[in-house]
């Protein structure tokens, strides 16, 4: 309880001095949480400890490791501030945990397995013209390796049927394949059936009725839609993509083909 009022307490601080960025309320739920979450495991695995005071380094490093691999680091960072200041309160004498200095992790995104690529590929084959709004955006995503943000804004100028491509800014065009070109014209077909489909200059949009106003659909949404499809989000099929190409053609490949820069092209 005293931590939670001492951050609540830190807030209201910073707000009266107007602070850009207080602490927010969110944060010191997540930090709650955990510390919730950490006392739990403690009572369970170690049912003699009574208080903070029967903490030790082991206890905390058997925590730490029941943690995953991802959030370990950045939990250990967390709980070694929270013993800093239970030692300033008094609650304890000694930080049951040593601090040192190490790498972060690196962030690792989930690709998909020859497996599941192979399966998404059929199902965009199979149930692609009866699903074409998700089925097409899906394919941007896993083929194309189209961040959402691009996917939302392409424009119908931008589209060239005769040609197989969409014209993109600031990244290069995309070629359309044969199955991209069947997905797109159904999806066009389907457009046309939209409510207030008429003058608005985006090839996607929503199918509501009360939508009038012209501009892109949002990220939120698409990622819901390529979700509701393929069983990925988006970023998870554009890395798989970026990955598959790079074991093909090289890092540099990224580049020129899809418009990235070297830093992210070399994680690759």
């Amino acid at each position: 309880v005293w931590y939670y009022d001492e951050k609540f307490s830190l807030r209201k601080t910073q707000i009266s001095k107007n602070a850009s960025k207080p602490i927010q309320v969110r944060t010191i739920g997540n930090d709650v949480c955990f510390l919730s979450r950490m006392i739990k495991w403690m009572t369970g695995n170690y049912p003699n400890s009574q208080s903070w005071l029967d903490v030790s380094e082991e206890m905390v490093n058997q925590f730490l490791l029941s943690l995953t691999p991802a959030n370990r680091e950045c939990m250990r960072k967390d709980l070694y501030q929270f013993f800093k200041f239970a030692v300033r309160k008094r609650s304890i004498f000694v930080i049951p945990m040593t601090d040192y200095k190490t790498r972060e992790t690196t962030r690792v995104n989930y690709v998909l397995t020859f497996k599941e690529q192979s399966s998404l590929a059929q199902k965009i084959q199979l149930e692609g013209l009866s699903f074409p709004y998700e089925a097409l955006m899906t394919s941007l995503a896993f083929y194309h390796a189209l961040p959402v943000r691009y996917i939302c804004s392409i424009l119908l100028s931008d589209l060239d049927l005769e040609k197989n491509i969409i014209y993109m800014k600031n990244i290069p065009n995309v070629y359309l394949t044969a199955m991209d070109m069947l997905l797109l014209k159904e999806y066009l077909l389907l457009r046309n059936n939209f409510p207030n489909n008429k003058d608005r200059k985006y090839l996607f949009i929503q199918r509501k009725q009360t939508v009038y106003y012209d501009e892109s659909i949002g990220a939120h949404f698409a990622s819901r839609r390529i979700y509701s499809f393929s069983g990925f989000n988006p970023r998870t099929l554009r890395i798989t993509c970026l990955m598959a190409m790079s074991n093909l053609y090289g890092p540099q490949f990224l580049r020129e083909a899809y418009g990235i820069s070297q830093t992210h092209a070399s994680r690759f």
